[in-house]
């Protein structure tokens, strides 16, 4: 049995810095489980925090910059942590879970001064071919 590509990805703009907006989604949204790893730079440019133990086999990641105009803002990401093992089936569902994400999120924070314009973000699909 494949296992199914699950994806999800929302884009908002908040006033809040990227550490401080992490531990306000850890709490609304995940329950207490930290974004950490600021330091590590998982991205070249862009500053990003993300979940160092895995959720259901998926990782968390917040990144991007705080202000209230159309160049700056954040993303959050889920996405599963070991792309190989996608690779490795012979067929994958592709599970997007923005449409979801973009409820609880405004759910969670509508009333959240500093989160703004929260819409979704349409990640690439990978399309996954059988040899």
């Amino acid at each position: 049995m494949a296992i199914p590509y699950i994806k999800g990805s929302i884009i908002f703009e908040s006033s809040l810095n990227i550490v401080d907006l992490g531990k306000l989604i850890s709490r609304r949204l995940l329950g207490g489980i930290p974004l950490t790893g600021l330091e590590e730079r998982i991205y070249n440019e862009v500053p990003a925090i993300f979940t160092k133990d895995l959720f259901l086999g998926m990782r968390i990641i917040l990144s991007g910059y705080s202000g209230f105009d159309k160049e700056y803002g954040y993303e959050l990401i889920i996405e599963p942590d070991d792309f190989r093992t996608i690779f490795e089936t012979k067929k994958s569902k592709i599970i997007d879970m923005a449409d979801y994400l973009k409820i609880l999120f405004k759910h969670e924070f509508s009333q959240c001064k500093e989160i703004k314009k929260i819409k979704e973000s349409k990640m690439i699909d990978i399309e996954i071919i059988e040899n």
